[in-house]
């Protein structure tokens, strides 16, 4: 792991941080509420919920870079390759500028989750 590491910033050391912009995914659903918690040492813990009616899971991939939030595209349910290769077209590439070793928000970096969805994409 520490190689991997040292081999991703000797990779990316010499370009200027604003050419990054980064891409993660982040889920939530309803269903995956807690039924445990904590509690002092000899007293039981007790969860209190709220009812609320199960609702769809939403997924969230926001796009990253140096200045902040530049782009969120909310999807119910679960994403695909389909629907990943729409938000890159649709979404992702918009706010990109061409690399030519200066440009920012010209570099993108992923998510692990990502390299998924890349299967069968990448030619």
């Amino acid at each position: 792991m520490q190689k991997c590491k040292r081999e991703f910033r000797a990779a990316t050391g010499f370009f200027s941080v604003d050419m990054f912009v980064f891409l993660d995914e982040s889920g939530y659903d309803k269903r995956l509420l807690r039924s445990y918690g904590y509690n002092l040492k000899g007293r039981r813990a007790r969860i209190r919920r709220r009812y609320s009616p199960l609702g769809p899971r939403i997924t969230a991939i926001p796009i990253i870079c140096n200045e902040g939030l530049l782009d969120v595209a909310m999807y119910e349910g679960h994403v695909n390759g389909e629907t990943f290769l729409e938000f890159v077209n649709d979404v992702l590439i918009p706010c990109l500028l061409l690399f030519d070793g200066f440009n920012p928000r010209s570099i993108v970096i992923l998510g692990k989750v990502f390299i998924l969805y890349l299967h069968g994409f990448i030619v």
